[in-house]
C-alpha cells in the first residue's frame, strides 16, 4: 500500500482536518510499508531542510519550497513513467529557457557541492568527537527561583526543582541543568499551547552553541525571566553532532506540535536525528497577597 506523496506531506505538516489526519496516522500505524514511506519523506524533509539551512540562515519559514521541490520531483517521476517526444513548439519553448534552467541547475548543484567550505558556522573542527556516536542528552532537569522568597543556605543556587506538581508564574528566574554523552552543539527551545516557539539557549539566538562541557548549567552563571504567558509549556533540549538553526529546529518542533493536536502535553516526538530530551510545566496567574 502506498500513500500520494503530497497527502504525506500535508500529514507532516498537520494541515489536515483532525478526522484526515487521525485515519492516515492509524493507516500508518498498520501498514508496515507507509510507515517505511513515511519515514523516507521525513528523510527527504530533513535533507532539503538541512541543505536550506546551511545556505539560507535567516530566519524565515520554507514549506514553499518545500512543496515546489515535491512537484518537482513528482513531475520528473511523471516524466521518466511517460517519456514523449518533444514537438516543433516544445522545442522552440525549449531553446528559448533551456539555457538559462541549465545555468540556474548547474548554480544550485554548486552551492550545495561547495557550500560547507565557504560558509561561516564555527564548526571546532577539533572538539567534535571522533568516535562516530550519536550525542545524547543523559539527563536534563529546569530549577527555579522565585524573586522574594528567602534566600537559601546555598549562596551559590538559590534554586529549586521543577517538579510534576509545581506550578511557574511570571517573572520566575530558571536555569536547566544538563549533562551529556558528549560534547556536541545543541539548543533549548520552548513552544506553549498557543504554538509559539522561543529559543531559550541561546538567548533568542538564531544558531546552535558548541557545548564543550558534558555536564553543567545554562545559561552559565545567570539565569532567565519567565514571562506572562498562562498555560503549558514544553521545553526542548536538542543535540546535533553538527551546527543547526532556530529556524531548522523550530519548525521541526512546531511540525510536532500540529502533530499532537496542537496540544504541548502530547508534543514529545522529533525527528530521529535529532537527540533530545523534553520536560512540560505549567504557568499559573500569581495569586495576590
Amino acid at each position: 500500500m502506498s500513500m500520494e506523496t503530497s497527502v504525506l506531506h500535508a500529514y507532516l505538516d498537520g494541515a489536515l482536518a483532525s478526522q484526515e489526519h487521525e485515519e492516515i496516522q492509524q493507516a500508518i500505524q498498520r501498514d508496515e510499508a507507509l510507515r517505511q514511506q513515511r519515514d523516507e519523506v521525513e528523510a527527504q524533509r530533513d535533507f532539503v531542510e538541512d541543505r536550506l539551512a546551511l545556505l539560507t540562515q535567516e530566519d524565515i519559514p520554507l514549506p514553499s519550497t518545500q512543496r515546489q521541490l515535491t512537484r518537482l520531483y513528482d513531475a520528473l517521476a511523471a516524466e521518466e513513467r511517460t517519456p514523449t517526444k518533444p514537438t516543433a513548439s516544445t522545442t522552440q519553448t525549449f531553446q528559448s529557457w533551456g539555457g538559462w534552467g541549465l545555468a540556474a541547475m548547474m548554480g544550485v548543484l554548486l552551492m550545495f557541492s561547495i557550500g560547507p567550505k565557504w560558509l561561516t558556522f564555527d564548526r571546532h573542527p577539533n572538539k567534535i568527537a571522533k568516535s562516530g556516536l550519536k550525542p545524547e542528552v543523559v539527563s536534563f532537569r529546569m530549577y527555579y527561583n522565585r524573586p522574594g522568597d528567602e534566600p537559601s543556605q546555598n549562596k551559590t543556587r538559590n534554586v529549586r526543582e521543577v517538579k510534576a506538581d509545581v506550578s511557574l508564574h511570571e517573572g520566575d528566574l530558571v536555569q536547566f541543568r544538563y549533562k551529556l554523552s558528549q560534547p556536541a552543539y545543541g539548543m533549548i527551545v520552548s513552544i506553549n499551547q498557543r504554538g509559539e516557539a522561543f529559543s531559550f539557549v541561546p538567548f533568542q539566538g538564531k544558531k546552535s552553541v558548541y557545548l564543550d562541557k558534558t555536564e553543567g548549567y545554562l545559561p552559565g552563571n545567570s539565569s532567565l525571566e519567565l514571562d506572562d504567558y498562562v498555560g503549558a509549556e514544553r521545553f526542548f533540549m536538542v543535540l546535533s553532532s553538527k551546527p543547526f538553526t532556530y529556524r531548522t529546529l523550530a519548525q521541526q518542533i512546531k511540525r510536532c506540535w500540529r502533530q499532537a493536536g496542537r496540544d504541548v502535553r502530547q508534543c514529545q516526538t522529533l525527528s530521529r536525528r535529532w537527540s533530545f530530551e523534553t520536560l512540560l510545566i505549567k504557568k499559573t496567574k500569581k495569586t495576590q497577597p
